[in-house]
């Protein structure tokens, strides 16, 4: 009986094919694997990165409070800064370049859609128009948005925190934000902000001294 070396060769060939099927489809399914927890981490870091970035932005936006500014209009009398439980509304130099003495009006608050914007829009008591404000989305999906404000009592500086900033001549020591979600999962530690500027408003302020030139409390 001659032997069939073609269909030998065939039949080998399948088998191996077999086994190297065998082989590889545990191995694709590691592959598949590492991709996918590669991209959730890949995912977990860049959110953490943008979570940080904003959290940095808002304290550098709120620690420049300003009392108020050197080129205020005369009789443009606004507080500096104006605060409830969940919404705030202050002054600052926002502007990247830090050359460029403007002043933004900003609002931080949160939505009735769950997020916390950001609106800011150049300082319209410097001139004759309020512009349209730009509106950034800072956080989405919040549960409860909460701040409050450092106020002194006495002049042993004792100090007490409150959850409402009005119409008051200084701004506070400092400001602290509280930020829960709606996916538990994610934390956010509170943000405990300094003032840096300690001036009574509608100062005349030093942009170099950071201290008022000339100034009186808003009767």
């Amino acid at each position: 009986m001659m032997r069939d070396d073609a269909g030998q060769t065939l039949l080998e060939i399948l088998v191996v094919l077999a086994i190297t099927t065998l082989a590889i489809v545990p191995l694709m399914q590691i592959a598949e694997f590492g991709l996918s927890a590669w991209e959730k981490t890949h995912t977990q870091a860049t959110s953490q990165l943008e979570g940080n970035l904003k959290r940095s932005m808002l304290e550098r936006w709120i620690s420049a409070a300003y009392p108020f500014d050197l080129n205020r209009r005369e009789g443009a009398n606004e507080h500096p800064l104006s605060g409830k439980s969940n919404s705030i509304e202050f002054s600052a130099p926002i502007h990247p370049d830090p050359q460029k003495n403007t002043l933004y009006r900003i609002t931080i608050a949160k939505s009735e859609e769950g997020n916390i914007e950001a609106h800011y829009r150049p300082d319209f008591m410097r001139t004759d128009t309020a512009p349209n404000p730009h509106t950034i989305t800072l956080y989405s999906e919040v549960k409860e948005f909460e701040i409050q404000y450092l106020e002194t009592i006495s002049f042993e500086n004792e100090a007490i925190w409150v959850d409402v900033w009005q119409e008051k001549p200084l701004l506070p020591k400092a400001i602290r934000l509280s930020i829960s979600f709606k996916d538990d999962e994610i934390e956010w530690p509170p943000l405990l902000i300094p003032i840096e500027i300690e001036e009574r408003a509608f100062c005349i302020l030093n942009p170099i001294s950071q201290r008022c030139e000339s100034g009186r409390i808003p009767t």
